[in-house]
Parts: structure tokens; sequence; C-alpha cells
């Protein structure tokens, strides 16, 4: 969907557009550079820097001479231009929202080293517990997301039976899935049992939960705005570069309730 829509302004605009695949473990530099000429990247007018790619491709891709928008939160004094959704503000709605709902034992799924964008998740997080007075504990949170589901699940019980959160922020698509089977698993109801927010549901799942809390993550319009971007850098190559970040909203949805009253209230404690 996002690659269609950067593909779709341009061509409006009368550019073609190719996508290429980055084959992986591509690192040596006489193989990138046989890899760049077979597709004649020197000869494109610009090109868009998808976030998943390895960052040793990414920082050679910011090094090229013609105008490049990076798709992603760049890395520090990349001279490159970004657009991208902003979800560290999206981490902070959404866990203010639990907040503001009583909820004081959250705990966060999601692997925050995957990327700087999951970082960023995990940071926006802290930040935003530790202002209301919540220490945010790493051993309350589960990283963990490379296990077999049944394996997860056990690990999952673990961590809830030992911290009791009331609510769980997912972080990601797999941590979201992965919190439904273990809840369907052992008999818990979402938000029954636990309040939940996913930052970026599964379309599949939003039919099995209904009206899940999310941010409002604008992925069709960064898409539109990084085809405006590259357009503009084509005519302004001079200029400083600029990073840029598309802001939404929050939908509560329906699987976050208030806290049970017997949860203690303005107590200071883990996460």
């Amino acid at each position: 969907m996002f690659s269609w829509r950067v593909c779709h302004r341009l061509g409006e605009a009368g550019h073609k557009v190719e996508l290429l695949f980055v084959p992986e473990g591509l690192q040596p530099a006489k193989a990138f550079i046989q890899w760049e000429n077979k597709h004649n990247l020197s000869y494109a007018d610009g090109i868009f820097i998808s976030p998943v790619i390895d960052e040793s491709v990414e920082a050679h891709l910011i090094q090229r001479k013609m105008p490049r928008i990076l798709l992603n939160f760049p890395p520090p004094g990349a001279n490159v231009d970004s657009v991208i959704w902003n979800v560290h503000d999206a981490m902070q709605q959404s866990a203010r929202h639990l907040i503001a709902m009583r909820h004081r034992r959250i705990m966060y799924i999601g692997n925050p080293w995957l990327s700087r964008g999951y970082q960023l998740r995990w940071q926006a997080f802290c930040m935003t517990l530790e202002a209301a007075g919540i220490q945010a504990e790493p051993d309350s949170h589960i990283f963990e997301m490379n296990q077999p589901q049944e394996e997860w699940t056990a690990l999952w019980k673990r961590q809830t039976e030992t911290y009791k959160p009331t609510a769980f922020i997912c972080a990601s698509e797999q941590a979201l899935t992965r919190v439904y089977l273990a809840c369907q698993t052992t008999g818990k109801r979402i938000p029954g049992d636990y309040s939940l927010i996913g930052l970026e549901p599964e379309p599949s799942l939003r039919n099995i939960i209904p009206d899940i809390a999310r941010p409002t993550l604008p992925v069709k319009e960064t898409g539109y705005r990084a085809a405006d971007r590259m357009l503009w850098r084509i005519a302004n190559p001079s200029l400083p570069y600029e990073h840029i970040l598309l802001q939404g909203g929050l939908h509560n949805g329906s699987t976050v309730q208030p806290a049970h009253a017997e949860e203690p209230r303005g107590k200071r404690g883990s996460s």
C-alpha cells in the first residue's frame, strides 16, 4: 500500500517508479557496485530508501549523490530528507490513554531494538510512564519475539502471573498477534481481563478483535508526502535537508476499559 501511493503520486507527475529488492547479505562494496550497475541506479532521478533494509545498505544509499528520501527516522547527522509517521507521539498518546483510564501496570510487548523506529517506541513509552510516576522496569515487559508461539505463550503467562498487568501496549503487528493467541489459549478476555492498544494492528485481527484501540498512523498520507518531497528535492537540490513527521491521532476503540477499582491508584510501582 505504501509503495503504491508513492508510485501513483509520481506517476501523476510523469515519473516512472521501479521497485528494487536488495539481496540479503549484500555487504562487500564490490557486490554493492555490481548490484547498482545491474539496475542502472546511477541513472535514477532519485531514490526512496525503505525502512526495512539493512543499516549498512541504508548508509551506502544515503551517501548517493542523487535526491534521496528516507522512509524512516534518520540516523544522527544524516544528509538526507526523511518522511515518516510520528510513532514517538503515537506511543505517548497510547500510554497516556491507558494512564487516564487508571492503568498503572502496563506491559510493553515487542522488540525495542529492531530498528530506530522501535527504539523510539520504547523510549516514548518509558518517558510517558515515568512522567506519570510509574517506573518502567525492563524485567516486567516482554521483548523476546522469536520463540515459537507455544513457548512464547508460556513466557507471557509467567510474566503476567508475576507482574499482574492490567493493560498491554503491543508495539508491532507480531506482538499484537502473539498477545491475542496467548489470551485465546489461556482463556483471557480483551478487554474483560486486559485492556489493549495495538500500534500496528493486522487488518485480519480487526475482524477478530473488533474496534482495536490504536493510533491512527497516516501511512498512505506519508506515501503521498514522500512523493511530493521527492519532486521538491529534484527541483531544489541545494536547499537544506528536512525531516518530516506526519501527525496522527488516537482511535480509542473498544479494547480499553478503566482499570479495576481494586487496583491501587497514584502509587509508584513497576509497570
